[in-house]
């Protein structure tokens, strides 16, 4: 990266990644996100994520806070992850799958979903109790959580997921308990 750091993500132990950089680099923090390089290093764990799309049974969306001057960069290599693992869709189906299920957003409460699944407490809608809030447990929000792995934020639970491969089976567990207090 064009300031020198070789930061890895246990690094970042705060959401304000820019202050984890050389200062001199600082003010020009979002400019480094416009470079396709930058992409290139991050984790995109989304096996998990194909699955459930593949399924066929869940409407999955993306909803990031990316600048749009940098989201074509972060689309691109989303569908790149995806296409690695996927093992029924071709890469345009994939693209396509994307293009019509990202949403570009700084205020992510807007959406309407069953289900939030993200690393900063506050996209959790938690002003709804029939919305289940999954954090992924990464570095820059452990402080928020402790030994349970369910925290309360405004008296609502949030789930808190160490290994985003377990989100399906939370899912499931989800799904059940929505099935029995139907049936009761």
């Amino acid at each position: 990266i064009m300031s020198g750091d070789n930061l890895t993500e246990a690094d970042i132990t705060d959401y304000r990644v820019a202050n984890f950089i050389k200062p001199e680099y600082r003010d020009k923090f979002e400019l480094l996100w416009t470079d396709p390089i930058v992409w290139h290093y991050v984790e995109w764990d989304v096996e998990w994520v194909m699955n459930l799309i593949e399924q066929h049974k869940h409407d999955i969306y993306f909803v990031t806070a990316t600048q749009p001057s940098h989201i074509y960069n972060k689309f691109k290599l989303l569908c790149d992850a995806l296409t690695k693992c996927s093992v029924s869709m071709t890469e345009s189906e994939i693209m396509n799958y994307v293009t019509g299920h990202l949403i570009t957003t700084t205020n992510k409460q807007l959406i309407k979903v069953d289900i939030v699944i993200d690393d900063c407490f506050d996209n959790f809608q938690l002003h709804d109790s029939n919305v289940y809030n999954i954090c992924v447990s990464k570095p820059w929000n452990r402080k928020l959580v402790n030994q349970f792995n369910i925290i309360y934020w405004e008296h609502n639970p949030i789930l808190v997921c160490e290994d985003t491969n377990d989100i399906p089976e939370i899912i499931y567990h989800i799904e059940r308990r929505k099935e029995k207090c139907k049936t009761t």
